[in-house]
């Protein structure tokens, strides 16, 4: 299960339980932005997709895909 995946399953389960999942997701996402970890992440992103390019859609599973991202950071 990818971290989005997981991260609406925590959302959904905080709504039943009345957590107020909504507010929790604006939250987390105007720290991103007001702490620069959303423009970090870009970033990073941006490096990346330079880096491997075409590679990452030959990838044919996101386990595969992890496993290219994980070898160039690591290199």
């Amino acid at each position: 299960m990818s971290v989005s995946e997981r991260m609406n399953v925590a959302a959904q389960a905080a709504a039943q339980r009345g957590d107020g999942a909504n507010a929790w997701g604006q939250t987390a996402k105007s720290d991103l932005a007001s702490n620069g970890v959303g423009e970090f992440k870009s970033k990073v992103h941006d490096a990346l997709f330079e880096r491997l390019g075409m590679r990452l859609f030959e990838a044919k599973n996101e386990d595969e895909m992890q496993s290219l991202v994980v070898a160039e950071i690591t290199a």
